[in-house]
């Protein structure tokens, strides 16, 4: 019986199981493995810097269609410009268009604010008239929301969940451990 002619693959796995160079080499993985994690400085809470702006803009009496055509497409065309913006996540509605921006990590906070409020001005000529100046509102790490909690039913109206979300909050409050709640929504 004739031996099974082997892939490259097959040959290299033949070649580390009949070698005594195997051990030494796993032996000198761990050890190399062991070394990284003892001198890898580690923090609790690393302070990681993503810079952030909310640019809110209202064209009152606009569907949330022609504020999307109107107002946030232009805007992110002004957005997409400017140097160090990762990514811009926009929202209609009506009469109120949000630009989400976010600049890449490590990017100076104070003078990404300003590039974006001295681009955002500079050209605010290609909105339509009747909008409003931009709202240009700074967003940090800390202040995203770790956790969202959304109400809905089919028995209550509005104004009862939005009591029962009410007195929810009251609830998340008195705990020590939470330290800002809002309740959005409702009539």
């Amino acid at each position: 019986m004739s031996k099974p002619r082997l892939n490259p693959a097959g040959l290299l796995a033949s070649f580390f199981v009949q070698s005594k160079i195997t051990s030494l080499f796993v032996a000198g993985c761990l050890l190399l493995g062991v070394v990284a994690i003892i001198y890898t400085p580690r923090e609790e809470n690393p302070q990681i810097i993503v810079p952030g702006a909310h640019v809110i803009v209202t064209l009152p009496g606009a569907s949330p269609r022609e504020v999307e055509h109107l107002v946030v497409q232009p805007l992110e065309n002004i957005v997409k410009q400017i140097t160090g913006v990762d990514h811009v996540m926009s929202s209609s509605m009506n009469s109120v268009g949000i630009l989400m921006v976010q600049f890449e990590v490590g990017e100076d906070k104070q003078l990404s604010l300003v590039k974006l409020y001295d681009h955002i001005l500079g050209q605010r000529d290609q909105l339509p008239a009747g909008t409003s100046m931009p709202l240009i509102k700074s967003i940090d790490v800390d202040t995203v929301p770790i956790v969202t909690v959304t109400l809905a039913s089919k028995t209550y109206d509005d104004y009862q969940l939005k009591r029962v979300a009410d007195r929810v909050l009251e609830g998340l409050h008195s705990l020590k451990t939470v330290s800002a709640t809002t309740v959005r929504g409702g009539r």
